[in-house]
């Protein structure tokens, strides 16, 4: 029987990164349905926004492709002779620098085949320097990006997810209460007068793991409480908090 592993991601720092993900998870398992002709011999490896960059780019202790159990897991299978085809959008959906040697390796030993929606000549001395390329701009739009993320630290700007209970401003700079502000401030206030945990889950109406992250970041909330009152407009709050 024909077998297929097919890999989506998409790379940290694009603007199109729904939009691109949407596209690969639409085409790309139908390229390995049409190379098996059957769903159940075909894998996914969906990593969602990821990096594409190993330890033969990044820092050991960085975000690294090659870190990811997934991939590695899947490199070992493909190795292991479990697949006929690995399929992608393009080679740089697998790694945006020299890792994708060891997805060529794994494939050679394993005797799969490379199938891309997007075909290159990942032998060509054309493709080695456009990864190089790449690799280079991605290199400086990381710097640019860490460069921009200090910047607003420094600033007392928010530069993570928004908690539970707040949302960015317009310009996304500053966090603002939101919807189930005022649950966070009830658990808040539960807790400290010496509720449970499944208490409070239950009269806020949130998870109790939920409850604990608020009451964790009790100083994120109660930086828009001014004497009893909400303030509204955005502010900065804790960074670290």
């Amino acid at each position: 029987m024909t077998r297929a592993l097919y890999v989506v991601r998409q790379s940290q720092g694009e603007d199109d990164d729904t939009a691109s993900l949407r596209l690969q998870r639409k085409v790309v398992p139908r390229l390995a349905r049409n190379l098996t002709s059957d769903w159940n011999a075909v894998d996914a490896v969906d990593l969602g926004v990821h990096t594409g960059f190993s330890i033969h780019s990044r820092d050991r202790d960085a975000s690294r492709i090659d870190a990811n159990p997934n991939v590695t897991d899947a490199v070992q299978r493909v190795e292991d002779g479990e697949y006929d085809y690995i399929v992608a959008w393009d080679d740089t959906r697998l790694a945006r620098d020299d890792y994708f040697a060891a997805w060529k390796g794994a494939a050679k030993f394993g005797g799969a085949e490379f199938a891309f929606v997007e075909e290159a000549d990942v032998g060509s001395l054309t493709h080695g320097v456009r990864r190089k390329v790449e690799e280079h701009v991605k290199k400086d739009e990381l710097k640019k990006a860490l460069a921009a993320w200090t910047d607003r630290e420094e600033e007392g700007k928010w530069n993570y997810p928004a908690p539970t209970g707040l949302e960015y401003d317009d310009q996304r700079d500053y966090l603002q209460p939101g919807e189930g502000f005022y649950a966070c401030l009830q658990v808040i206030t539960m807790r400290e007068a010496g509720e449970s945990w499944t208490t409070i889950a239950d009269r806020a109406g949130v998870a109790r793991s939920t409850a604990r992250n608020i009451y964790d970041r009790e100083p994120v909330y109660t930086a828009f409480v001014d004497r009893g009152g909400v303030v509204d407009s955005p502010q900065p709050v804790p960074a670290n908090a």
